[in-house]
């Protein structure tokens, strides 16, 4: 299937398109055309096919957090009820979680505060 969606292909009207932005005009960048074409026409289910194919989703962050804390805790259920309780994967998840910072994360990333809790910017002589 890889090799048949990278050959070239000529259809009229998108492969001179994708030809003139420095495109190849490959099966699946007539492909990518058509269901944006589709999608600009008003087509709803395109759109949805484009959107899950750039992994864009209708989920709130809050919605995707939650999703996330009810299947950390549908799998720690599962290795309790199997007997593998080793926390290495748990240690995995965490490490892997610390690579990808969410925005709040790094907003306050080297924020410090004091005993009293406010801020203090660290400042040296020259």
């Amino acid at each position: 299937m890889n090799r048949i969606l990278t050959m070239k292909a000529e259809v009229e009207g998108l492969s001179d398109i994708l030809l003139a932005d420095g495109g190849e005009s490959t099966y699946e960048e007539i492909i990518c055309m058509a269901m944006v074409e589709k999608a600009a026409m008003g087509d709803v289910k395109a759109y949805n096919a484009i959107k899950a194919t750039i992994g864009q989703t209708d989920k709130s962050e809050a919605d995707l957090e939650e999703q996330q804390i009810r299947t950390d805790r549908a799998k720690r259920a599962r290795d309790q009820e199997v007997g593998d309780t080793d926390q290495e994967n748990d240690n995995i998840q965490s490490f892997l979680k610390a690579m990808r910072p969410t925005e709040e994360e790094m907003e306050h990333l080297f924020d410090q505060e004091d005993d009293d809790g406010s801020e203090e910017e660290e400042t040296g002589e020259v």
